[in-house]
């Protein structure tokens, strides 16, 4: 004879084990704590696409400042009666593109 015949405390427990009563609450719980993660990992990317943007705008405009900055040297030079000259550039600062450029 199985012993939970013998108990009706045995009985009832296996009994609530076997039933799937409750278990759409913890599938809920467990799905909604997917999402939860999966939102929380997606605004997460987002704002750190975000800086890497804003850091690549600002890093371009710095290579596009330097640049302008060589090319108006450049020009300077090209212009000057001995571009050999170490005075032929004058020692200046210039405002290009919203960035200042130093001469010296």
């Amino acid at each position: 004879m199985r012993i939970a015949a013998l108990l009706p405390e045995a009985r009832v427990k296996t009994e609530l084990f076997r039933s799937e009563r409750g278990i759409s609450l913890i599938l809920t719980l467990g799905v909604l704590l997917g999402l939860m993660v999966m939102g929380g990992a997606a605004v997460h990317f987002s704002a750190s696409n975000t800086r890497s943007a804003d850091r690549s705008v600002v890093r371009m405009e710095a290579v596009s400042a330097a640049e302008s900055g060589m090319n108006l040297a450049r020009a300077v030079l090209w212009q000057a009666p001995d571009p050999t000259d170490p005075n032929a550039v004058v020692a200046q600062t210039v405002s290009i593109q919203g960035a200042t450029v130093d001469y010296s």
